[in-house]
């Protein structure tokens, strides 16, 4: 499942949990209900329509751990980050 600004909500179950927020506010806060396996927080922070309506143009981080489970911030945008949770569904 990927949430996209899924803020207030329970993010659980027993399949993989992809976070997508506005700005790092409601990226942290939304993290104490579900923090799912990879996710992304734009910065500087959109509005909750531009994120949905220009992913390609909406920079941020993507937070994931590396294969030593090491905590890692990578920048990129929503469009990449999407692109890369599909990616590796396959």
């Amino acid at each position: 499942m990927i949430a996209i600004d899924g803020w207030g909500v329970p993010l659980i179950g027993n399949f993989p949990i992809y976070r997508i927020s506005h700005d790092y506010f409601t990226h942290w806060s939304s993290a104490l209900l579900g923090g799912g396996i990879e996710s992304f927080y734009a910065d500087p922070a959109v509005e909750h329509l531009e994120l949905w309506r220009s992913p390609q143009t909406t920079k941020g981080w993507w937070i994931h751990q590396t294969s030593t489970g090491l905590k890692t911030a990578t920048p990129t945008t929503a469009r990449t980050f999407i692109q890369n949770v599909f990616n590796s569904l396959n």
